[in-house]
């Protein structure tokens, strides 16, 4: 069981804090909050190895001299069907394999999937 005072329906929800004698004036949470953040000074960039970076930023964009990786790949197994085609759950052969970064000239029609 949790004992409670009742509030004093006359006693104003809140008291503003007063400062003691020589002590600076409270300020509320926001005012504090917008105070220590404009005070904030970024820290000058500096070069780690990659294993220290952890939890790091990066302070300029990361550039590759090739594209990477060096054909188009959709880093992913699976199969392609058309989606009507499967509806029924009706089994299909497939005509085919595409390997990642070797071009096919595959045609995929009907009932046809390629893995």
């Amino acid at each position: 069981m949790t004992s409670v005072v009742p509030l004093d329906p006359a006693a104003p929800e809140w008291f503003p804090p007063t400062a003691a004698p020589g002590q600076p004036t409270p300020v509320d949470v926001d005012e504090a909050l917008a105070r220590v953040l404009d005070g904030l000074v970024p820290l000058p960039a500096h070069d780690v190895p990659v294993w220290s970076a952890l939890d790091g930023v990066l302070d300029e964009t990361v550039r590759s001299g090739s594209p990477l990786p060096a054909f188009d790949n959709s880093a992913m197994d699976g199969y392609a069907v058309r989606a009507q085609d499967a509806v029924d759950g009706r089994r299909l052969r497939v005509v085919g394999d595409v390997r990642a970064g070797r071009p096919t000239m595959l045609r995929v029609g009907p009932g046809r999937p390629v893995g």
